[in-house]
């Protein structure tokens, strides 16, 4: 499998200074008011309007793809190790795109006018992270569009209907 990553660049979000292996190559997203960063390795910058946010930073990545992408890893920072885009690939299976998530253990509760009314259960619940891994077909043809309305890239997946495998963080992947 051929995996571009993307990565939001700038002042706040350092870049490392090597491309992981397993990625074919990386597209820098940086809004035009950045200085393109130093990097070795197969990397090309993509600019966009400022500001730079995390849905629109992957959006002008999955447009600056090369077609021969069969997948993305969105990460918003450093890349992920080649073990963890390994991890996604084996677990991304037959399903649109993988997320490394992990289940929520801190308590959850529900506010009312400004007081505690209960609990919530936190079975099913988990909290995703970056990287994430997204079929390059599936993140053109469907994924753009949520990207141009959604807050981030955990809820643009969802707008766009896509099954998204959850890959426990340091571990084997696993759906």
């Amino acid at each position: 499998m051929v995996v571009w990553g993307v990565v939001r660049a700038g002042a706040t979000h350092p870049l490392p200074a090597d491309v992981p292996p397993t990625l074919a190559g990386l597209l820098v997203v940086v809004d035009h008011a950045v200085p393109p960063p130093e990097h070795r390795g197969p990397v090309t910058v993509v600019r966009v309007q400022a500001p730079a946010t995390a849905a629109r930073a992957f959006a002008a990545g999955i447009r600056a793809a090369p077609a021969a992408a069969d997948a993305m890893a969105w990460f918003d920072a450093a890349p992920p190790t080649s073990r963890a885009i390994e991890r996604l690939t084996a677990g991304l299976g037959a399903r649109d795109a993988a997320v490394v998530a992990s289940s929520i253990s801190d308590a959850v509760k529900q506010v009312q006018g400004g007081l505690v009314v209960g609990g919530v259960p936190r079975d099913g619940l988990c909290r995703p992270t970056v990287p994430v891994l997204v079929r390059a077909a599936v993140a053109r043809e469907r994924l753009l569009s949520a990207l141009a309305g959604a807050h981030d890239v955990f809820d643009a997946l969802a707008v766009a209907g896509c099954a998204v495998a959850v890959v426990a963080p340091g571990t084997s992947a696993s759906t």
